[in-house]
Parts: C-alpha cells; structure tokens; sequence
C-alpha cells in the first residue's frame, strides 16, 4: 500500500504557468516578433488567474529581453528565439522565488509587532540612528538614486528592529528582506519610485512612523507601520 505524502506537493506558481503560456504562444509563431500580445485582462480571462501574476510574468520576460512593455500601448514580442539558458532563469525565478508581495505581508506582521517593541526598548542613540537614516533615505531620493535607495531603506527597517533588542526579530527581518532582493522587485521599485507623488508619499509615510516612535505613540506607530505596507503594496502591483 502506498501511503498518501503528507502534505502536497507545491504547486506551480501562476507567473510561471502565464510565462510558460506565452513563451509556447511565441514559439508557435502565434505572435511573431513585433506583435502585440493579448492584454493583461485578456491573458488572465485566457489562463483563469488574477492580472498580478499576469503583471509578474510580462515583467520578467521582459528583463529577460524577449517582451517589451510599452506604457499605455501593450506588450510587443521582442525576440521570436529567445535564448535558451534565458528562458530556463526566467521561468526558474518565476518558479522558485517567494512572491514578494508574500513576504511583504510578513514583514507587516513581524514589522507591526517590532515597532511595538521598539517603542518600549528603543534608546535616545537609537532614535538618533533612525533620525539620520531617514535623512540619507530623503538625500537619495531627492537626488534620483534609486540605486542608493535600497541599501538606506534597509538599513532604516533593519535599524527599527535593533531598536527592539531583540536579536532574533532582527534576523528574521534580515532574511525576509533578502527574499526582497530580486532583479524583477528591484526594477519593479525603481520604477515606483520614479513617480514624483510615490516618492513624495514613500518618504512622508516613512516619516510618520518615525514621529509616533520618537513620540512613543504605539498605537499610532503601529497603524503607520500598517498604513505603510498596504499603501507600498497597492501602488507597487501596478509596476510589476
């Protein structure tokens, strides 16, 4: 007697079934290079998926070079035989990679509880620490490096949780963050941020966390923290 496993085996992520769906619709010469795709509403009425995973899929085959995205137009064939090995990392990243906007749900959780803490343990040296973070965060924005941006953005979540004292909050913050750090969010938050009113709106909620931690205010804190992720999340789909 076979014995049932268990727990059942993963299934196949749904960016990586829409790639795969397009990339046969590409070889098969249905849509030679130059021509337009389906549109995202279409793909996802086509495949029975929702349009993020839609977004997701398009996104990478085109840092992959085998789409081209163009804004208010539609997504145009590029490459008609595309590089094997590039199809394999692509359709691998797709399969294989966390969501991020999954791990961006956990870090709200743990982040929410961390500024909780935080407001309890932080020191007046830790506050300074976040203070002057949040100046270099405003400094490379302001000046258009988006490079620069992650680096300082992490060290701002990164220095909030150190503010807790509590080292295995900080390590588990660390290592969801690392599952941030793919070519497709990258670009995808490059692009965000490209946005003067998403800058703007970036900074100014990063701000008002700050304020509530330097004011002790917990519930406020953690309703910034909340208001945060969700508003990054909403406008963020829209570039993947």
């Amino acid at each position: 007697m076979v014995e049932a496993p268990l727990w059942p085996a993963p299934q196949p992520k749904k960016s990586a079934l829409v790639a795969r769906w397009v990339l046969e619709q590409i070889r098969a010469r249905r849509y030679p290079e130059g021509t337009k795709l389906p549109s995202e509403r279409e793909i996802a009425q086509i495949l029975r998926v929702s349009r993020p995973p839609v977004r997701e899929a398009l996104s990478a085959l085109q840092i992959a070079g085998i789409v081209e995205i163009r804004p208010g137009d539609g997504t145009y064939v590029k490459s008609s035989a595309p590089v094997p090995e590039t199809v394999d990392t692509t359709l691998s990243v797709l399969e294989e990679g966390e969501s991020p906007f999954e791990v961006m749900q956990v870090r709200r959780i743990l982040e929410e509880g961390g500024v909780r803490l935080a407001i309890e343990r932080a020191t007046e040296e830790d506050i300074a620490r976040l203070e002057g973070i949040l100046k270099e965060l405003e400094d490379v924005l302001e000046r258009g490096d988006l490079e620069a941006y992650f680096p300082a953005n992490r060290r701002f979540h990164l220095a909030l949780a150190s503010a807790t004292q509590n080292s295995l909050l900080h390590r588990l913050l660390e290592q969801l963050m690392n599952y941030e750090n793919t070519k497709l969010w990258r670009e995808a938050i490059q692009r965000y941020l490209s946005s003067q009113e998403h800058l703007e709106g970036y900074l100014e909620r990063h701000r008002r966390i700050l304020e509530a931690v330097r004011a002790r205010d917990v519930d406020r804190a953690v309703q910034e923290m909340r208001d945060h992720f969700a508003q990054t999340v909403e406008e963020v789909r829209e570039y993947l």
